[in-house]
């Protein structure tokens, strides 16, 4: 198999179904926004911030609220990760999140269940 670099550029990953890139925003929250979140109260474990979507016809309540506007709330949750993959250590803060680095290694499947 061959890599190749297909994107030079910031890049936060919280867990494998939060990855944020400029391309890539998540529950509607974007990789500055969630910096900047992180950067006012670096000690929370917990950020959310509101955005407005349109009403998606999964979501809809009445058929004339389908197109409109809606406010949500989306959030991250440090305390609530369910990683797939065996940490030594995770974040428990924002700061924490930003200022380093985690490795982790694959966990073995048992195959004689």
């Amino acid at each position: 198999m061959n890599w190749r670099l297909n994107y030079k550029g910031k890049a936060l990953v919280i867990s494998s179904g939060l990855v944020y890139l400029n391309s890539k925003h998540p529950k509607g929250l974007y990789i500055d926004e969630i910096i900047d979140m992180i950067e006012k109260e670096p000690n929370k474990n917990y950020y959310s911030k509101e955005t407005i979507k349109n009403v998606l016809l999964s979501r809809v309540e009445n058929n004339e609220e389908i197109g409109k506007e809606r406010s949500y709330y989306s959030s991250i949750n440090l305390w609530d990760l369910q990683p797939e993959r065996d940490f030594d250590k995770l974040p428990t803060t924002g700061k924490e999140l930003l200022r380093n680095r985690y490795n982790s290694k694959a966990r073995r499947v048992n195959e004689h269940q």
